[in-house]
């Protein structure tokens, strides 16, 4: 697996099972609509470790999914915090195409650019042999 084939198998994941509002992609325009929440996927890879010794070695690269949900200012955050645990749902404890999710956890950040934002992250690494 290579970063590219882990980050696509995330988008399709979250693309197939999530149907509550839009989602503002990676390096792709977006112009969220006035009052319609919406949601920001983020996926970052921290490091990158070799597991096991050999010709063939084992090596694990760790990440996170981060999904920030963006909802109407003075609302309440009761939705973006139902928002987090449906997200949180679609990746926790699973694994899929080779990628290893752990347990989900939810921030709330506050106020963001007239909008109040939430953010649900989920640890995640692959492992490939080389």
């Amino acid at each position: 697996m290579s970063y590219q084939a882990a980050n696509y198998a995330i988008e399709q994941r979250l693309s197939r099972r999530w149907e509550t509002t839009s989602i503002k992609w990676p390096n792709v325009e977006f112009e969220p609509t006035s009052n319609s929440a919406y949601i920001e996927l983020r996926i970052i890879w921290s490091e990158a470790r070799k597991m096991a010794l050999g010709v063939a070695t084992l090596h694990r690269a760790y990440g996170k999914i981060l999904i920030d949900i963006f909802v109407s200012l003075h609302t309440g955050a009761r939705t973006a915090a139902d928002y987090a645990d449906e997200l949180a749902g679609i990746f926790r404890n699973v694994k899929f195409s080779g990628i290893t999710c752990r347990s989900p956890v939810m921030m709330q950040l506050g106020e963001t650019n007239q909008w109040w934002r939430t953010s649900m992250s989920v640890d995640i690494y692959y492992d490939k042999i080389y």
